[in-house]
């Protein structure tokens, strides 16, 4: 009886400590365990504008902590233009720096193995951030609207990247996808309107929704296991001028290349079946169009004859196997090119 009385007081103390929250330095600190000695940082004074530095280790009523991690939202929305963090955090949680305007940089632990989601969402001035070797993930809209961010290299452990993660990079010029990489999720580079170069490596699957659109690539290749490419995921890529899909690929989604007004060529391969509406929608450029398909892709209501924006079928030429010209000649979804030429 005596032994179950110590522990529940033994665990009353820890549950009580583990609310304590004290400040050093302008620095707001949450006691995570007693028999650790460890502390989360969980906030900042308010009103403090300026640079800060978590140090290892903080002393409070004659007990040494050691600083292990940082809070969910704990500087969200704060005038902090940098910080300096210590080796021994090995965990950011969502939303910590979440509209930290001010913030330029940071460097992140080496014990850091993920970016939580909306970590650094919303931090317009950041222009540069180390991250380590160990992470593995990037979450959800990590980076979203970190329009003064250039360039950012990610290490090549990182398997998965949340959705809307690069969304509003609007100053981002060129990326390197790491090889474990497998999908592109939705919204990944959505807005990043300076964003040029892109390299996706052949462990890449799928391209999800709008995943590109408002991009500034010029051009882009497509690793041959691609077998998705989403709804708009091209989409308003003013710049890009030409685009071959993989083989792997059956369908165009509704508008994926849709207002792409730089788009002078395109290779459909022989496995696509089917075009959805609005693909080349304002596609003014097209001059070119080879598809590789002995059987005509099936085609949906308004794929060419929108109102507006569409490219001239006079001035288009299809380019077809030859044993299918004839085929696309009386297809009905096909024959209102002009200029239909058998490939050699």
């Amino acid at each position: 009886m005596k032994t179950k009385i110590v522990l529940f007081f033994l665990l009353l103390s820890q549950i009580i400590f583990a609310q304590i929250i004290f400040t050093n330095n302008n620095i707001k600190y949450q006691i995570t365990s007693i028999s650790n000695s460890t502390v989360n940082v969980c906030g900042i004074a308010n009103g403090y504008i300026g640079a800060i530095t978590i140090p290892k280790t903080v002393e409070n009523d004659g007990i040494r902590y050691e600083v292990i991690s940082i809070t969910s939202e704990a500087f969200r929305g704060t005038g902090i233009t940098s910080i300096t963090l210590p080796n021994e955090i090995t965990s950011i949680e969502g939303s910590a720096f979440n509209g930290c305007r001010s913030l330029t940089s940071i460097t992140l632990p080496n014990g850091i193995t993920s970016i939580a989601r909306s970590a650094f969402y919303g931090c317009s001035s950041l222009t540069s951030i180390t991250l380590p070797n160990g992470i593995t993930s990037i979450g959800q809209g990590a980076f979203r609207g970190c329009s003064s961010l250039t360039s950012i290299t990610l290490p090549n452990g990182i398997t998965s990247i949340g959705e809307l993660a690069f969304d509003g990079c609007s100053s981002l010029t060129s990326i390197t996808l790491p090889n474990g990489i497998t999908e592109i999720k939705t919204n990944t580079f959505d807005g990043c309107s300076s964003l040029s170069s892109i390299t996706i490596p052949e462990s890449v699957t799928s391209i999800s929704y709008q995943a590109f659109r408002g991009t500034g690539i010029t051009s882009i290749t497509l690793p041959n296991g691609i077998t998705s490419i989403g709804e708009w995921a091209f989409k308003d890529c003013s710049s890009l001028s030409s685009i071959t899909l993989p083989n792997g690929i059956t369908e165009i989604k509704l508008g994926t290349f849709e207002d792409c007004r730089s788009l002078t060529s395109i290779t459909l391969p022989n496995g696509i079946t089917s075009i959805a509406r609005s693909t080349f929608y304002g596609c003014s450029s097209l001059t070119s169009i080879t598809c590789l398909a002995n059987t005509p892709p099936k085609i949906t209501y308004n794929f060419y004859d929108n109102p507006y924006g569409s490219f001239d079928k006079s001035k288009c030429i299809l380019k077809v196997p030859k044993n299918s010209a004839d085929i696309y000649l009386s297809n009905r979804d096909w024959n209102t090119f002009k200029n239909i030429v058998p490939l050699p």
